[in-house]
């Protein structure tokens, strides 16, 4: 009997130790454990990195009762997620974004530096959420990506997401403890949201990061000569920028080669690029809002220029390429939608 006690007391603080081997260094207390997605009877979400964002359900916030912290104390945010990722050969990660009414913050899970990861559980950086608005109402969507060096394809599972709030407690105005900030690795098109103490980006600033980030992968595929990912990447049909009629995309002409630019960093170094949100690139182009086009832009849609070489040397006229206008499919897949021809 006495062993039996003895064995039961021993698990006890082995488990007490395990909690705070996954709770030490954080300031505060549990304010909240969401399960936001999984289960026993949930099929997991398969990631592509060739996709981009992948919606992965939806959230009631109501549902989850989440109370509000006290007058001396800040809330912040981490997701916990199960995952799988397949044996790949860089550094690869896998993004989560709660988007809603309020924001859309971003949760970037741990970077891995290549190989065989299998079955992993990780915590995601921190998200200070200053305004409360994170399932304070509404209905909220899960949406998730995995990135992954440029021409390395990665697949991967993710099997269970859950939110962790914590609040902490505040002396003097100050936080007790700084959150430590996120190592920031750029990759040559896709980039990480940056940890930031200042709140999250709103939803229209990760729009235009996106469809920056889509344009300069379809640069990308131009300049390698990468004809899959050429045609993959338009929409069917393509448009007119000029006219506003519809081209079939396997009619486009196959991407030539620039002169001296051979990878899209070289690209990056000697060309000027921007991209422009509808309500910017209407004052430069009105005429591609005439209501008697055949085809006008979408106010979703983004126009990329970059086609200023700062060399100032002429752009060769079959690289027709570096204008284009880009915006999101029915899927949630960034397209391009329409180039001049």
């Amino acid at each position: 009997m006495v062993k039996k006690i003895y064995s039961v007391l021993l698990i006890l603080i082995f488990l007490q130790l395990a909690v705070y081997a996954q709770t030490s260094g954080i300031e505060g207390h549990l304010c909240a454990d969401i399960q936001i997605y999984g289960g026993d009877t949930i099929p997991p979400v398969i990631l592509d990195s060739e996709r981009g964002w992948v919606t992965v359900g939806a959230v009631d916030w109501e549902k989850t009762h989440i109370q509000q912290p006290m007058e001396n104390e800040n809330r912040k945010w981490r997701l916990k997620t199960t995952y799988f990722l397949e044996e790949n050969r860089g550094p690869a990660t896998i993004q989560i974004r709660l988007r809603g009414p309020s924001g859309s913050p971003v949760f970037t899970l741990p970077w891995s530096d290549g190989g065989n990861y299998n079955y992993n559980k990780a915590y995601s950086n921190w998200y200070i959420d200053k305004d409360l608005s994170l399932g304070n109402s509404g209905r909220g969507y899960i949406e998730a990506r995995l990135i992954a060096p440029p021409h390395t394809p990665l697949k991967g599972k993710i099997y269970s997401i859950s939110l962790e709030g914590w609040d902490e407690n505040i002396s003097g105005g100050k936080a007790v403890k700084t959150i430590e900030e996120q190592n920031n690795v750029q990759l040559a098109y896709t980039r990480p949201l940056p940890f930031s103490k200042t709140a999250e980006p709103s939803d229209k600033e990760n729009k235009i990061e996106d469809a920056l980030e889509f344009s300069l992968e379809f640069i990308d595929a131009c300049i390698n000569g990468d004809l899959p990912a050429y045609y993959r990447l338009q929409a069917d049909p393509v448009r007119s920028l000029d006219t506003g009629k519809a081209l079939p995309k396997y009619k486009l002409t196959p991407p030539n080669g620039i002169p001296g630019i051979k990878t899209i960093n070289d690209y990056k170094r000697r060309f000027e690029y921007k991209i422009y949100s509808a309500d910017k690139f209407r004052e430069l182009f009105p005429e591609w809002f005439d209501t008697s086009r055949e085809w006008v832009p979408s106010e979703n849609s983004y126009l990329f220029m970059g086609h200023k070489d700062r060399l100032s040397q002429p752009v060769p006229a079959n690289a027709d390429y570096l204008v284009f206008l880009v915006e999101q499919d029915e899927n949630g897949d960034w397209k391009v939608k329409a180039r001049p021809f």
